[in-house]
């Protein structure tokens, strides 16, 4: 039997296993992994750390994720991704903004994306 189609089995016995499709989509291990930072209100915007900085995603789909969530996914570039959020157990789709961005870089673009100010009203 090949390396492969050991690979295939156990990714099929993991779907199976668990009931999740998702297990089988996002079952490699070479994906990056992000942790949720920081988010706002009644905002689709929210900040997560990865070992170069952090980025800003914007949630399209799927639950919507929390601070301390860790998402894993191809995450690696700008525009739509899909992602499995490892916390909750299930697949979101968020649109990468920005990347490897001071914290304090981040969090102004959060609040300016938001349209809100740091005390977290909305900017008129």
């Amino acid at each position: 039997m090949t390396l492969l189609r050991k690979i295939i089995i156990t990714l099929t016995a993991v779907g199976i296993v668990t009931g999740s499709p998702s297990a089988l989509v996002f079952a490699e291990t070479n994906q990056t992994r992000v942790t949720v930072t920081m988010m706002r209100e009644s905002c689709d915007y929210f900040i997560v750390e990865t070992d170069e900085g952090f980025c800003i995603f914007e949630w399209f789909g799927g639950s919507m994720p929390i601070e301390g969530d860790v998402l894993r996914g191809e995450l690696d570039s700008y525009g739509f991704q899909n992602a499995y959020n490892v916390t909750q157990e299930v697949e979101i789709k968020a649109f990468v903004e920005e990347y490897w961005l001071g914290r304090e870089e981040a969090v102004e673009k959060l609040y300016a994306m938001c349209g809100l100010d740091h005390g977290g009203s909305s900017v008129d």
